[in-house]
């Protein structure tokens, strides 16, 4: 019998698309059943792509010369959406600074049908997505209306703020969501690879200063609608992770980041991961930005924090819109880990940064930083306090290792930061069989590493 911890990790094998022709006919006859007594010819069911994505049902059904987009929610989650876009729409609908885009923003019909029902007129247009699909060689036709659209909402409701006063809810909050949703990440290396993200957002949005106002959360091609000629937003829709107190900053960079990725046919992970690994937003992407007068570069000591920051926020609003992305085994491994395991790079040559600045200096690093000022001041001529530790030449070698004690923690800090190279380079080549020799080393001085890094004597050691 399958206990409810195998069942959950076999779900993760199962794929994130669904068969098309049993949720076309599943969604129908919902929808007719939700809408009793219309006629076949009034409801169009909108197709969803990916099972998560069929935690809503949405159809549109007309009435007269009128018509209106109904989302009706399948489970909990969805629920949970549909009650949070209610609520953002009620927020755009009363803030008078909005007047002037009020017909491109959905407004919420009636009140919540069952289960949490919400209906939304009907917004006029093309999704973006659609129309770069049918001119690829010529995306800036259909990039620069949705940028522009941007820049006009960050002069009306936008002020500069530093990101260090939002971080509780631009980034913690969003890490909290992300961790909850993936339980593969709560324990063992995946939690040390979570835990190298939150340093990483630390170190990125350290002194950033960005903008605060309206933020769509979900700002993409698919979402946005054009018409006219010359092309102009003629809609926005699917407000549930909309802020009236977001980074405004990270709606135009998750727009060209899906562009690149519909057209290359990559998965958002990787561009971003390799975006971290070269330290800066690329030139293709940045002239993308300017449309929206977005410089990556601005306000901020690291170029990555945008990128970074918008990927934290997509990944997480996955997670809220539906479990099923946390138990996927190909979401994660496409979406989420390339990005970890960058962090975790990132962190393992950090670690030894002080160190390759001493051997450069001629200096000698000391063997726990943990130890006092007065503990150094006594190597100094001062007074030696017999409660500090002693120096590691009166003392035995390591009982883990048989090393000095002075060389244990830098023994261990060069074992991870193999382990995580080796890792990096196994997830980017997949060249399993010719790292056969690096995954043997990663195998024996993984479990070194652990008990140098366990077993290292703390600062306040007594001589025995």
């Amino acid at each position: 019998m399958k206990t409810p911890a195998k069942m959950s990790s076999l779900s993760g094998l199962l794929p994130l698309y669904f068969p098309r022709a049993l949720a076309g006919l599943d969604d129908r006859l919902r929808a007719h059943w939700l809408v009793r007594g219309a006629a076949p010819g009034d409801i169009t069911v909108v197709r969803r792509r990916t099972l998560p994505e069929a935690g809503l049902l949405m159809f549109e059904l007309r009435r007269g010369a009128g018509s209106l987009v109904v989302k009706h929610p399948r489970n909990e989650a969805g629920a949970g959406v549909t009650a949070r876009e209610r609520e953002v729409l009620q927020e755009l609908a009363a803030d008078s600074r909005l007047a002037p885009w009020r017909p491109l923003l959905p407004r919420a019909v009636g009140s919540p049908g069952p289960a949490g029902t919400l209906a939304q007129n009907t917004l006029p247009g093309v999704p973006a997505e659609r129309l770069i699909l049918d001119t690829p060689d010529d995306p800036y036709a259909v990039v620069a209306p949705a940028m522009r659209l941007l820049a006009e909402l960050w002069a009306a409701t936008g002020r500069r703020r530093a990101a260090a006063d939002r971080a509780e809810v631009w980034c913690e909050a969003q890490l909290t969501a992300l961790s909850a949703g993936m339980p593969r990440y709560r324990s063992g290396r995946r939690a040390a690879d979570f835990e190298a993200l939150r340093h990483r957002l630390d170190a990125a949005l350290a002194g950033a200063v960005l903008t605060e106002g309206w933020t769509h959360g979900d700002y993409h091609p698919g979402n946005v609608l054009l018409g006219g000629v010359p092309l102009r937003v003629t809609g926005v829709f699917d407000w549930s992770s909309g802020r009236a107190d977001g980074p405004c900053e990270i709606d135009a960079y998750s727009f060209v980041l899906a562009l690149r990725s519909t057209l290359t046919g990559r998965p958002l992970g990787g561009l971003v991961a390799e975006t971290l690994r070269a330290g800066r937003v690329p030139d293709a992407d940045r002239a993308l930005l300017a449309l929206a007068g977005l410089d990556p570069d601005r306000d901020v000591a690291d170029p990555v924090a945008i990128p970074l920051l918008s990927w934290l926020w997509h990944v997480a609003n996955n997670v809220r819109k539906s479990p099923r992305f946390g138990h996927s085994y190909g979401w994660l491994t496409h979406t989420v880990a390339p990005v970890l395991d960058e962090c975790a790079r990132w962190a393992g040559a950090r670690s030894l940064q002080p160190r390759r600045h001493a051997r450069s200096k001629g200096m000698t690093m000391p063997a726990n930083t943990g130890f006092s000022a007065r503990h150094e001041a006594a190597g100094k001529g001062g007074t030696h306090d017999s409660r500090q530790r002693p120096p590691s030449g009166d003392r035995p070698p390591h009982p883990g290792t048989g090393l000095p004690h002075q060389s244990a923690p830098r023994t261990a800090a060069v074992v991870r930061v193999r382990v995580l190279h080796a890792r990096a380079v196994l997830h980017r080549t997949g060249r399993r069989p010719r790292l056969r020799s690096v995954l043997r080393f990663v195998a024996r001085t993984g479990c070194a590493a652990r008990r140098v890094a366990g077993s290292v004597a703390p600062a306040t050691h007594t001589r025995p």
